[in-house]
């Protein structure tokens, strides 16, 4: 046996499409094998040994046995630090831990929470404590991380984050409890890579006992699938200066949205074309048809925003709607979408 702010947040979307094989999971998915160590996370300095041999990186059994396996890299996804990522849908499959197939799948969400596991770091990988068996991630920039210290070591047990958190925000090289990627109220969590992060890595933490130095992996059967998208908050705000956003549907004004810069992104790279608020296209205006949008400082923070307008007439809303949604594409077609409250005065035009 082994083992937020009033502002709008504006959504940069990917779909994430795995480069690599998923047989098992549905297509579009992201399959985690059992022995897809977090611990080998950007560890291409690391040349995984047969699995007769003995290995002190990853602990192994110390005998041969029928369902023996080979601990494997954890796959990865391209990120840009502040992105969130989320699972579109609850993670499922299941992985067993135990020597000789047992049957005994623990789900993405791991034993129960009354089971806590203990690893500890290895080189520039944090520790992990938590759910024993769970599905877990790891934010890195494109070093390889062979050096220490290892960040501290993240708590979801119980007495510490738990695992029903909305949202987190881990440092470079924490391991941290994905699960299933919803709460238990099925409210689904947000993972935010960190200042400097490249890649995300999706893995087992595992060990004899789930304790101790990582290992263990060469007796894990199964697989766990989870479908992702990431996404890149920046704030903004529907009808700036004023609040609350009232829109009288009966109209012939517009609606200025403002996009604001931050230190970590550019609303340069917003392809202005694409933008539609509530399936509204931005407004054009003079005989060139041109947009009407500016780049201007509209929060007075010292960095370049973008301020477009949008015709009322035509909104996708309704009275009683409560907020509204902006999307579009950067200039390399990432798809892009935001929400912010609005306050519908009029609705029902003659």
């Amino acid at each position: 046996m082994n083992k937020t702010s009033s502002l709008l947040l504006f959504v940069l979307t990917i779909l994430v499409t795995p480069a690599m094989a998923n047989s098992g999971c549905p297509d579009g998915y992201w399959k985690v094998d059992g022995t897809d160590a977090i611990y080998l996370a950007g560890r291409s300095d690391i040349t995984v040994p047969p699995k007769e041999d003995t290995w002190n990186f990853l602990l192994r059994h110390a005998y041969s046995f029928t369902d023996e396996v080979q601990e494997t890299h954890p796959v990865s996804m391209q990120v840009t630090e502040g992105i969130a990522v989320r699972a579109l849908v609850p993670a499922d499959g299941g992985v067993d831990y135990f020597n000789y197939p047992s049957d005994n799948f623990f789900p993405p969400d791991g034993n129960s929470p009354l089971y806590v596991s203990t690893l500890d770091a290895i080189d520039g990988i944090s520790g992990y404590k938590g759910p024993e068996g769970a599905l877990a991630g790891v934010f890195l920039n494109d070093n390889v991380p062979d050096t220490g210290p290892a960040p501290a070591t993240l708590d979801f047990s119980s007495s510490g984050l738990g695992t029903d958190f909305t949202g987190l925000s881990p440092d470079l090289g924490q391991v941290f409890f994905i699960g299933d990627g919803f709460t238990s109220s099925a409210v689904v969590q947000t993972f935010i890579a960190p200042t400097g992060a490249t890649r995300l890595f999706l893995g087992i933490p595992d060990g004899f006992g789930f304790d101790g130095h990582p290992g263990a992996y060469d007796d894990n059967d199964g697989y766990f699938c989870i479908d992702l998208n990431d996404q890149i908050y920046v704030n903004i705000d529907i009808k700036p200066g004023s609040f609350p956003n009232s829109i009288n549907l009966c109209s012939n004004g517009v609606v200025p949205v403002a996009i604001f810069s931050s230190s970590d992104f550019d609303v340069t790279i917003v392809d202005t074309d694409t933008l539609r608020l509530a399936d509204v296209d931005v407004k054009m205006v003079g005989k060139s048809g041109r947009q009407l949008c500016s780049y201007e400082d509209a929060n007075l923070d010292g960095l370049t925003d973008l301020v477009c307008h949008f015709d009322t007439v035509g909104l996708s809303l309704a009275g009683g709607d409560t907020s509204a949604k902006i999307i579009g594409e950067t200039i390399d077609g990432i798809p892009i979408e935001g929400e912010d409250s609005v306050n519908i005065v009029k609705d029902g035009c003659p």
